[in-house]
């Protein structure tokens, strides 16, 4: 027994030093190169050279952590940016509305103004139409005028046993002088407006 428990003894030595002896990293299994390593100093080597790779990857995490603060500060500033910019063009598309509104209703006076020209244009040529048929009327009144005064020029001189006739003519006289001083104040108001 003694026998059988001194080669299964020797036997797992065996298989731990060859397993030892795979490689030279003491973390990966190389027991004699790890223990030859701690008492030449290359363990603690390694060891600071971790701790140099650690505190440079702790300072690049540092830096991403403070890039990434930078970062999100820009994207907080450029959704601020945002959101100010979409109020301004809901203050734009508000304004572009009430000015299209405008628009609209200078559209809409504009053309009651020009149907409004249209009509006044209209009134204006008929009235126009009118001062000319009314100057035509006073031209013939004048002369008409100028006919009965010639008229009763004549009739001053009839003698006066025509008295009966001459009385009627004065009253006739009188009747066209008054109707012509009527028309020439008429017309004398119409000329200036013309």
């Amino acid at each position: 027994m003694r026998m059988i428990f001194l080669r299964t003894f020797v036997f797992g030595i065996s298989l731990g030093l060859v397993a030892c002896a795979t490689t030279e990293d003491p973390s990966e299994g190389g027991f004699f190169d790890g223990v030859a390593g701690i008492f030449s100093g290359t363990y603690d080597q390694r060891q600071e050279e971790k701790e140099a790779k650690l505190a440079e990857e702790e300072k690049r995490h540092a830096e991403m952590q403070d890039e990434q603060k930078q970062l999100e500060a820009e994207l907080t500033n450029v959704k601020n940016g945002l959101a100010t910019l979409k109020t301004d063009v809901d203050v734009l598309y508000l304004k572009n509305a009430k000015l299209s509104d405008k628009i609209s209703g200078i559209k809409g006076k504009t053309a009651k103004i020009v149907a409004e020209k249209k009509r006044l244009s209209s009134q204006a040529n008929s009235l126009e139409k009118r001062l000319k048929s009314i100057s035509t009327k006073i031209k013939s009144v004048r002369n008409e005028a100028d006919s009965y005064r010639k008229k009763t020029s004549k009739l001053k001189l009839i003698p006066s046993k025509f008295s009966k006739d001459l009385a009627l003519y004065k009253a006739e006289k009188e009747r066209l002088e008054k109707e012509i001083a009527d028309l020439e104040t008429d017309v004398d108001l119409l000329e200036p407006s013309m």
